[in-house]
């Protein structure tokens, strides 16, 4: 977010005109004694790429810049809803169980050794949903749900810092997820120890 919009110019008057005219009141005052050279400023606050989904009630989130991809669930507090900053990327829904179903197939072996296998090892984004199929969440589908509620438990037990725990969700998880694409228990087997083998 751009807090103070600044310049300096031989024409000041130009300047004031242009700031006063787009951007409200303008502070100007002579950068030096000689004649000829202005400092212009202004306050000025503003926010790029927001759209419906900057307010949706629900989101998975994860951090454009990481060691590997691990997403979150965010809602609202308050009621009111989080507003992720520059350097989260988030997928926006209207319901916290598909919010939490993507969650835990985009945390999952499967879909981090996939993402890892294309992406620069730092550099994440939404491209991850042109790579990789998320199925369409069904409410009535039982594995689909228990990959919600497993979401659910995921984010308590790291809030508590029960990485035991979490260890064990992850592995239910990458079980589901492995049948969500037909993959065999040696597959998803491979897929951990590569995933290992990257660190």
């Amino acid at each position: 977010m751009v807090t103070t919009l600044e310049h300096r110019t031989d024409a000041p008057t130009h300047l004031a005109n242009y700031i006063s005219s787009n951007f409200g009141q303008l502070d100007e005052e002579p950068n030096t004694n000689r004649q000829g050279t202005t400092v212009a400023s202004v306050n000025f606050y503003s926010m790029f790429n927001v759209g419906e989904y900057t307010f949706a009630p629900y989101k998975v989130v994860f951090r454009e810049i990481a060691g590997g991809l691990t997403c979150s669930v965010v809602g609202a507090i308050g009621g009111k809803p989080i507003i992720p900053d520059h350097k989260l990327v988030l997928c926006s829904f209207a319901h916290e169980r598909e919010a939490h179903f993507v969650c835990a197939v985009l945390n999952s072996s499967v879909v981090r050794f996939a993402v890892n296998s294309y992406s620069v090892g730092t550099q994440f984004s939404t491209h991850v949903f042109d790579f990789v199929a998320v199925p369409s969440f069904d409410a009535n589908d039982p594995s689909h749900m228990r990959l919600v509620c497993l979401s659910h438990q995921a984010h308590e037990a790291t809030a508590a810092g029960d990485t035991e725990r979490v260890q064990e969700i992850e592995a239910e998880i990458d079980e589901l997820a492995a049948e969500l694409w037909g993959l065999t228990k040696e597959e998803l087997r491979e897929i951990r120890e590569s995933l290992e083998e990257l660190g």
